[in-house]
């Protein structure tokens, strides 16, 4: 009988070829992220139209300086940018909620209800500690009022609460602001001023007096003796 034929002897497998690199990605262009917008206030002072009107540059320098010295600093309303043209100085300034008097109108509840007086309270230790701010860096504001603390709601916080609150907490910080009538000292040694400063119907007594003093002194000057 035929003898069987012999298997075939296995052959040697090749080895694959390795694969061809795969490319990177393409490069995406860089994606800028969103600009944020931020509210602003302008305040723009009128430049002197001839050497008869009241100078105001001393006052604009003063008011810049102080903002930049507390850029940053918590209590002090916050100076974006300022300039001029051909009319006028500006100061560019964070916009805030409102004001306090405005705030303070909107409450409809008894304030001197006990929860009401706390919040008014708490409200007033805010006050305090961004005047002893200033006080530690010579500055006195000299038209301190309602108008001129501004309102900070926290993040998030719903208007209902805002003009509602619902503890003693107040649900927003405050700043101080407008800054035109303060001056910067050396010390608080030297911290007086010879010019009456602030609101009228704000201003202490100190500063009443000083009004009248100037009025006699120049009715003296003039030779008036007056009732």
């Amino acid at each position: 009988s035929p003898s069987p034929s012999p298997s075939p002897s296995p052959s040697a497998t090749p080895a694959p070829s390795p694969s061809p690199p795969i490319p990177p990605p393409p490069l995406l262009p860089s994606i800028p992220p969103a600009p944020t917008f931020q509210q602003v206030v302008i305040k723009s002072i009128d430049i002197p139209a001839s050497a008869f009107d009241p100078c105001t540059v001393a006052d604009v320098f003063g008011e810049i300086s102080i903002l930049e010295r507390f850029c940053c600093r918590p209590g002090i309303c916050q100076l974006l940018d300022y300039g001029l043209t051909d009319e006028a100085y500006w100061i560019v300034m964070r916009k805030y909620r409102c004001n306090l008097s405005e705030w303070r109108c909107r409450q409809k509840s008894d304030p001197g209800a006990p929860r009401e007086t706390i919040l008014y309270l708490n409200i007033l230790l805010q006050i305090v500690d961004a005047l002893s701010l200033l006080a530690s860096e010579a500055v006195v504001h000299f038209d301190l009022k309602c108008a001129n603390v501004l309102v900070d709601p926290f993040p998030d916080t719903r208007d209902g609460d805002l003009w509602k609150p619902a503890g003693v907490i107040p649900p927003f910080s405050v700043v101080l602001a407008d800054f035109g009538e303060a001056r910067a000292y050396r010390s608080l040694q030297e911290a007086f001023t010879v010019r009456s400063r602030g609101t009228e119907v704000f201003k202490s007594p100190e500063m009443l007096m000083m009004n009248s003093s100037s009025a006699m002194s120049s009715k003296s000057a003039r030779g008036g003796g007056g009732a």
